[in-house]
């Protein structure tokens, strides 16, 4: 089977072709990238796709493209992009009927099931449990949340939009940022601060607390280019002590969530963690902070210790997820 899948985030666009056969990806065709803020919405993308490698939708035999954003009564909505548009018409207007709209983290859900040992990062080995439920979560533009569980003899994908609850803080300083957060936003959500935006806004947080630490080069890096990976690259090679102090609390925060969201599921199957940002600050989350925020929950932090966490390499899982459910080895969900 040849299928077309898609990842579409809050900034960058994936559309690929794949070859599918007896249930596995055996190719990857040709991938392609553009910016997702140029465009209002999925459709045109993948028409333009469509369009620029010359491929006529009747020679694919299945599409579905994974998008940031939650898919209610038939309406998907994308925050950070300002979507908001009629799940049905999306196969009329890319010409295939069957075409399919799902959740991004639910395709990185499917894409974790095929994942092979080389594709992830271990931070935690724990002792994992056959068949347990599994979490999968991530920060990129927004933080992605799904949960995988057991029924029936395979894994059932769920859509989640945790991403957006309250953010706890978990001492002093981050008090103060769940104020500053909240005084800017109305809302201090987990989201607002585990996300590459969030990193950027608890960097701001520190130099609000103290202007003169921020180096002016540092600060024109930023100005210059992708503020978030300025701060995370400086952050992991300690090569600035403002953007290792942001990178430690972001990491502590992301740990902090992977264990809530570990305890709220009873994760035993293991804690994923995707997105876009993770891979790139590997060696930040194999130091202290992640760990130690992740087990610390009192009575409870055995529990925590037993749970596996990986980092999830492979950048193209949500488009394999979504070539997955496109050739229907996994089944599609458009609904949450």
């Amino acid at each position: 089977m040849n299928v077309l899948a898609g990842d579409i985030g809050g900034t960058h666009a994936r559309i690929a072709r794949f070859r599918v056969d007896a249930g596995e990806i055996v190719e990857l065709i040709d991938d392609w990238k553009v910016d997702s803020g140029g465009y209002p919405g999925p459709a045109p993308i993948v028409r333009e796709y469509l369009d620029t490698r010359g491929v006529a939708s009747t020679e694919l035999d299945g599409i579905c493209v994974a998008v940031a954003g939650p898919i209610r009564d038939g309406v998907l909505s994308v925050p950070n992009l300002g979507w908001s548009l009629e799940v049905a018409s999306f196969g009329e207007e890319v010409g295939f009927t069957d075409a399919t709209l799902i959740n991004d983290f639910v395709a990185i859900g499917h894409g974790v099931l095929a994942l092979g040992d080389s594709d992830y990062g271990e931070l935690q080995a724990g002792q994992g449990k056959p068949r347990g439920t599994i979490a999968v979560l991530g920060p990129g533009t927004g933080l992605g949340h799904a949960f995988l569980t057991w029924d029936d003899g395979a894994y059932r994908v769920h859509a989640s939009e945790g991403g957006h609850a309250d953010f706890a803080p978990g001492s002093e300083t981050e008090w103060s940022l769940a104020m500053h957060l909240a005084e800017r936003y109305g809302h201090a959500s987990w989201e607002r601060v585990v996300s590459g935006p969030g990193l950027l806004d608890i960097y701001r947080f520190l130099v609000q607390t103290d202007p003169e630490a921020e180096a002016p080069s540092i600060r024109r890096e930023l100005e210059a280019g992708d503020a978030p990976a300025v701060i995370s690259r400086h952050g992991v090679a300690g090569t600035d002590p403002l953007c290792q102090g942001a990178l430690e609390m972001f990491v502590s925060a992301l740990g902090a969530l992977a264990g809530n969201v570990a305890l709220t599921l009873e994760a035993y199957g293991g804690v994923y963690i995707g997105g876009g940002i993770a891979p790139k600050i590997l060696d930040a989350l194999r130091g202290s902070a992640f760990l130690e925020a992740f087990r610390s929950k009192g009575r409870l932090a055995g529990l925590l210790e037993a749970i596996p966490v990986r980092v999830v390499l492979d950048e193209r899982v949500g488009l394999e997820g979504a070539a997955l459910c496109a050739a229907g080895v996994a089944p599609a969900r458009s609904e949450v």
